[in-house]
């Protein structure tokens, strides 16, 4: 963590504010409190403003690196949440955005 302990401390309480009042998700009382169906997509959709809370709390090179997961996850959520048959050339992109991950 850049900062020290007391930006560790702190990151974790920042990114859960930004999840409640920028992302709009809420925590289930099953998976110790974590997210879960809708409010997993929603995350993956407004991650940007997950790494906009942590600007400040890790360095700039691992925020850029964050960033660039997060666009690539999104990619991948997108296949991964469909209930229907795929077509060649989404699993070929599919495929690369997983190798790029």
């Amino acid at each position: 963590m850049h900062g020290g302990r007391a930006a560790a401390a702190r990151a974790p309480a920042t990114v859960g504010a930004t999840l409640l009042e920028d992302a709009r998700v809420r925590p289930v009382p099953y998976h110790g409190g974590g997210c879960a169906g809708r409010e997993c997509h929603r995350i993956t959709q407004r991650g940007a403003v997950v790494c906009d809370a942590l600007d400040g709390h890790i360095r700039a090179t691992q925020l850029a690196e964050l960033r660039t997961a997060w666009v690539e996850w999104a990619v991948m959520v997108r296949t991964l949440s469909r209930a229907q048959e795929i077509p060649a050339e989404g699993i070929t992109d599919f495929c690369t955005s997983v190798q790029r991950f």
